[in-house]
């Protein structure tokens, strides 16, 4: 979703939000060329890709009309509440995050 940057605060109501579920692991892929995508992770086949011929993209993505020029700001983020409910990983790969890796907002 674009982001105002003026604002400091701003909450998107979740009924606004397309809504998928997945049985297998995802991947979400962030080219620098603007494309973003979820794609196959785990075992099961998730379709993925750009279609040249429709201009758009063949499973869950979207495509910038320009280029990722980053220079400050998020890139990705990601609210995740719950998380207390799942049991730490053992397997590898893994990424496991420790409080100290979150960002708190100090309200």
């Amino acid at each position: 979703m674009p982001l105002d940057y003026s604002q400091h605060r701003f909450l998107v109501p979740l009924e606004e939000a397309d809504q998928f579920n997945v049985s297998d692991t995802v991947k979400l892929s962030m080219h620098m060329t603007g494309f973003v995508q979820f794609s196959t992770g785990g075992q099961n086949r998730i379709v993925s890709g750009w279609n040249e011929e429709l201009k758009r993209p063949k499973g869950i993505g979207m495509r910038s009309d320009d280029p990722v020029m980053v220079k400050t700001g998020p890139l990705f983020g990601a609210a995740l509440q719950g998380m207390d409910g799942f049991q730490v990983s053992t397997g590898k790969p893994c990424e496991v995050f420790e409080q100290t890796d979150f960002w708190h907002h100090p309200e």
